[in-house]
């Protein structure tokens, strides 16, 4: 589907320069106006190739936190759940557990400690790439 988009957009894009460059000739008006306006309809968007590498690159960093969640203890893999990825407070974590508030805390500190080492290594590769 993406490519679809990216052959018609192209395609537009390479009409326009034509008609501007013909209309700028017939006019003898090539300079620095027709230089602006094709400048305007270059495409700045990133090519199909460089969205498919960002994408696997996403899901290689998608995998490792998974893999990394999955490997906390399970209380501690709960609350990070919960306050991460569905976004609940302390307090409404406290109230759906049963478990004091101070002791959700905890187990949320130590779970975003223990992911912080695991994929620690992970964040510099990440960065360097």
């Amino acid at each position: 589907m993406v490519w679809y988009t990216t052959i018609a957009r192209n395609a537009t894009i390479d009409h326009l320069r034509r008609f501007y460059r013909e209309r700028a000739v017939k006019l003898d008006t090539v300079g620095a106006d027709t230089a602006e306006l094709l400048e305007g309809v270059r495409d700045t968007s990133p090519d199909v190739e460089t969205i498919a590498v960002e994408r696997e690159r996403q899901l290689g960093i998608t995998h490792r936190i998974r893999h990394a969640l999955t490997s906390l203890p399970r209380g501690q893999r709960e609350v990070v759940t919960m306050h991460k990825l569905e976004g609940k407070t302390m307090a409404e974590i406290s109230d759906e557990l049963g478990v004091r508030e101070g002791t959700i805390r905890v187990r949320a500190h130590r779970g975003y400690k223990a992911l912080a080492t695991m994929l620690g290594g992970f964040h510099a590769q990440a960065a360097a790439a």
